[in-house]
This record gives C-alpha cells, structure tokens and sequence, in this order.
C-alpha cells in the first residue's frame, strides 16, 4: 500500500475489529488480525510519520499483549510488552515505564523467573517514587511480596505487603487494600498460621463485598478453598471453591470458572472420587482450550495424570505428563515443566526404569533449585533418593535422603512447625 491515509485507515479498522473479537473471546483469531496489521505497518516503513508509526506500533501490540496475557500464552505476552515499553522509553513516557515494567514483572513471575522480576520491580519502585506514583509504589511493593513468598523468604514478603497495604489505605484504594490482605492472608497460610491466613482473608472479602467487586469475592472464596486444603478439610474445600464458581459463572468469568473446576477435581483426587475429579477437570479442560489457555491446560493435564496413575492407569498418567511437559515448554512456564517432570520420575521411579526416573528427577531438580522452591527440591531429593538406592548406590541414597532432611527441617522452622509431607500429601493428589 503507498496510500499513508489508507495504511492507517486499514489497520484503524483491523484493530477495531480485533478488539471485538478479544471482546467476544476469540483470542487467536484477534492476534492473527494483530499480525496482519503488523505487517501492513512494517511495508510502509519510512512512508508514516515517525510519532504516528509508533503510536500504530503501540496500539497493535497492546492489542495483541492482551490477547496473549488473558490465554496464558506469557513468552509472546513479554515480547509484546517489551516492544510498548521500548517505545515509551523512547518518547520519554514515564508513567507508562512505570505501569508497563510492573506488568512485566508480572509475567516473569508467573514463569518463575524471580531474579528477572525482581530486577524490573526494583526499577519500577525507583521510578514510582521519582515521579510520586503512589499506587504504582503500592504495586511494586505487593508484586516484591509476591515474589518473596514464591521463593519461601516469608518474613521479606509480609514486609514488603505490609508497605504496600498502608499505601493503599494512605491513598483510599480499597482494591488494593483488599488484594494486600488476601495476599498476607496467603502468606500466613504459607507458614501454617491458618487462623491468621483466614481473619486476613476475611478482611479481603469484607473489602470486596463493600465495594461490589463480585470477582475478588470469588478470589476469596478460592483462596479460603486452598487454606481448607492445606489442613486436610477438603469436604470445606469444595464447599467454598462451589461457591466461587457460581459466582464466575454469575459474572462470565470463564478462566475462573475453568480454574474452579480444576481446583474441585484435584479435591475429589484427595477424597478419592475419580470418576468426579474427571468430569470437573473435563470441563476445565474444554474451557482452556476454547479461550487457548495453555498454561491452564497443561495443569489440567497434570491432574488428569493424577487421577489416571491413582487407579493404575499408568500410560495413560505418563501421556497426560508429558502433553503438560510438551505444553510447557513451549510457552516458557518453567514450574509447570518441573512438576511435570517430577510426576514423571516419581511414576518411572515406581515402574523400575530407573534410568528415565533418574533423567526426570534431576530436570526437577535443577529448575525447582533454580525457582528456589525449596519444598519441591526436599520432595525430589527423596524420590532421586530411592533411586540411587534402587540402582544399589547407597552413598549416593544417603546424600539425597540427608539433603532432604536437611530441608524438611529448614522448612519446618522457617515456616513454623508446618508439615512439609502435609501439603506433599495435597500436592500430589495421593488421598
């Protein structure tokens, strides 16, 4: 195209359209337009205005980033994001740096890569407070918790939540507010402090009922599911992440609702109801593959794994083991492939091929090590332990049986008493 006003005309509407389309949650079919648009934008290189160029550029990616962040597909969202932030950066735009390097951060977390979202959350606090953006302040301080809690520094992280709650009631985001006390509510359930985690939570749903925020009333009662679980009452479990899922139903919140449904199958995996577990993460399973939630369907994978390794259906485990593995990769989300390949060394470990449990354990091993989840590493040092011995290596049986002592132990101070093999007992679905 050589017509400058059509160019822009053109990709004017594709975007409209694209928007429609991520309205209606035709999310693939809204990056393919996305696509387009970028290569009619980038055969009239040097033809458009500089400024008009990049707001172009700024709008296709914004499009096409939140297409890629609502399914999970989070290495293309960072690419996305990365190319926004580059222009910003480029035209001076600091309040955007800012917004944009938080929900950078924010992906990185959800791949695991702490070191990396620690780096940009540090930025973003600078920035924040050289030009006085307190709620972005509140932000980086919240996502800094975050971030410490998933590495197991719990006292790091209520410090840093604790600085971004009295922000937000300093600046009256009774949001945030909220968010704050249901992410310290999961803090204290991380250390085994269940009554602090639940009067936290509670005061996140106050907030949330107050303010009329019907989905962060259905974050609560998920979360207050997942405290249930962690203390064996999973009959409570169910009745409260029920409840959540009405309330997704109620307000369209399909990622929810699919989320819903993969919570109450793995809680019918611990109560021994397989049938059941299957039919809740059947239907999870449709809703991420219609909204192109990879993330979510390779945990889907991972539970329908479970469920077929706990009535002896072994193949059947390993192939929905290694569609997540598969699945994984591919979109970079480095806690799936570790639980992904413990699954499949501990289900080799039980089949006597030692030689693939011991290839399975260490890929574990070095991204739960590197994610520093230290409670996954103990739980993988015993499995790798038992193989060693099984392969008659008693010294190196007793190096991973002592490693895993030794963190059991870490475990239990640092978190209080809390039973590291109580919440192992959950996490792999054993009943």
């Amino acid at each position: 195209m050589d017509n400058v006003d059509k160019v822009i005309q053109v990709i004017s509407i594709g975007l409209l359209v694209a928007d429609f389309l991520l309205n209606t949650n035709r999310f693939l079919k809204a990056i393919e337009i996305g696509q387009e648009c970028l290569l009619i934008l980038e055969d009239t290189a040097g033809l458009i205005d500089k400024k008009i160029s990049s707001l172009c550029y700024k709008w296709i990616y914004v499009t096409m980033w939140k297409a890629c962040h609502i399914i999970n597909d989070i290495t293309n969202a960072i690419k996305c994001i990365e190319k926004i932030l580059q222009i910003d950066r480029e035209s001076g735009e600091r309040f955007e740096e800012c917004k944009l390097s938080i929900i950078l951060a924010e992906m990185y977390l959800h791949q695991s890569k702490y070191a990396q979202a620690k780096q940009i959350l540090k930025k973003a606090l600078l920035i924040s407070r050289e030009i006085s953006h307190r709620r972005g302040e509140a932000t980086s301080f919240k996502n800094l918790g975050v971030m410490y809690r998933s590495v197991g520094k719990y006292d790091k992280a209520r410090e840093h939540l604790e600085k971004s709650l009295a922000i937000h009631k300093e600046i009256g985001d009774r949001n945030g507010e909220a968010a704050s006390y249901a992410n310290l509510g999961i803090v204290y359930q991380s250390v085994g402090e269940y009554e602090k985690a639940r009067e936290y939570l509670d005061k996140s749903l106050a907030i949330h009922k107050e303010i009329g925020d019907r989905r962060g009333e259905a974050f609560y009662y998920r979360n207050l599911g997942n405290v249930y679980q962690f203390v064996g009452k999973y009959k409570k479990a169910r009745e409260h992440l029920e409840k959540s899922l009405v309330i997704q139903k109620e307000i369209g919140d399909r990622n929810g609702e699919a989320s819903c449904y993969g919570n109450l199958g793995n809680v019918c995996i611990v109560l021994g109801e397989y049938e059941k577990a299957s039919e809740h993460l059947q239907k999870s399973l449709v809703i991420k593959k219609e909204i192109g939630d990879r993330s979510g369907e390779a945990s889907t994978y991972i539970s329908f794994g479970n469920v077929y390794d706990n009535v002896g259906e072994y193949d059947k485990a390993l192939g929905c083991w290694r569609k997540s593995l598969e699945i994984g990769r591919d979109i970079g989300t480095r806690s799936t492939v570790a639980a992904s390949c413990q699954n499949l060394g501990n289900r080799f470990l039980s089949l006597g091929k030692y030689s693939k449990a011991n290839e399975y354990n260490k890929k574990a091993l070095l991204i739960f090590t590197d994610i520093g989840d230290r409670e996954w590493v103990a739980v993988v040092y015993i499995t790798q332990g038992a193989v060693e011995q099984a392969v008659g290596s008693s010294i190196g049986a007793k190096c991973y049986f002592k490693g895993a002592g030794d963190k059991q132990r870490t475990w239990k101070q640092e978190t209080r008493g809390r039973g590291l093999f109580e919440a192992w007992k959950f996490l792999l679905h054993a009943g």
